[in-house]
This record gives structure tokens, sequence and C-alpha cells, in this order.
């Protein structure tokens, strides 16, 4: 029920013996792991890049095997342009981001995507982490896509005039855009 070292002992008696003890001594352990995904810039413009780091942390009491990172996005709202990976330690498969090793106690390891902007809104980029000691571990983040656009009007208050005269025009620039 608890992690820490579980000793357990049992003791045999028979008629035509004397009693017999047996000892065994095994640790138990609390896997447990953390997921953070951080965008690096909360707004953009669409055709720009956002970038997310994702940090997986081990706060558990045991090694922590096959770790996977699954990134979940639709093509349709941007596309993946760049993933780093500067420990090496990554592997890159379908959108699958594997460890290569394992993550010691207290440990974290992370990654870097970069991804390009296709459409406006609220761009919500998740992550599911899985590891063979631990419960699957989700996490997200959002950043906010502007599409900024305008456009530009110029009337003629006056439609002739004379050599001379002022010619009056009003413009009027509104903007059509989300931001």
């Amino acid at each position: 029920l608890v992690n820490g070292t579980l000793q357990n002992q049992v003791n045999v008696s028979s008629n035509e013996t004397d009693n017999k003890t047996g000892n065994n001594t095994t640790d138990v352990y609390k896997p447990n792991m953390t997921v953070v995904k951080l965008a690096l810039n909360k707004t953009v413009i669409v055709g720009e890049n956002v970038t997310f780091v994702i940090v997986v942390t081990n706060t558990g009491d045991c090694n922590l095997t096959d770790i996977a990172v699954y990134e979940d996005y639709k093509d349709t709202e941007y596309e993946l342009v760049k993933f780093i990976d500067e420990t090496h330690k990554w592997t890159n498969s379908s959108n699958v981001f594997t460890y290569n090793g394992n993550l010691t106690p207290g440990s974290s390891a992370n990654f870097t995507l970069v991804f390009k902007t296709l459409v406006n809104g609220t761009l919500i980029n998740m992550v599911n982490v899985t590891s063979n000691e631990t419960e699957n571990k989700t996490s997200n983040n959002n950043t906010t896509v502007y599409k900024p656009n305008m456009t530009v009007v110029k009337l003629a208050l006056n439609k002739t005039v004379f050599v001379g005269e002022n010619v009056t025009f009003v413009i009027v620039v509104t903007n059509t855009g989300d931001c």
C-alpha cells in the first residue's frame, strides 16, 4: 500500500520438527511523473511560428522506462515544422516522441516543437505521456492566433472642381481583422 521496504516473515511449525522462520525483503516503489507543455509565445499572427517546450519529470522513486509523448494536433490548424532535441535523447516517429533511456527519479527530460500556424483562433495543443511504470499523463497549452486585416476606402466629397479649388477626400480605414 505504501512505498518503501516491505519486510515479510513467516514462522512454520509441525509436531515433528522445530519451528522454522523464513524472511523476505521487497522494495516497493511508487512511480510517478508529470508533464508540462509550455508555450513560448502566447499570441502569434497567422503564418508565424508558435513554439512549445514539453518537459517530462520523474517525480517517483524509481526509474521510468519506455516514455512516449504523443503529440495531438490537427494538420488543418498548424503544421509541425521543427523538432528540437539538444540532448539527443528523443526520437520522433509519426508524432510520437520516445525517450531513449531511463528517466531517473528527480530527473527531467525535454524537447521543443515548432509549429507554423495556418488559421486564426485558439490553438489548443495537447500531449499525452506514457511510461511502463505510470498512468498516462496529459498537458496542454493554448496560443491565440490572430489574423490581422484591414480595408481602406477613399471617397471624394467633391465629384467635380475647377482649377484652383480644393478637393476634399474622406479616408476610412476599417480593422476587419481579429486583433
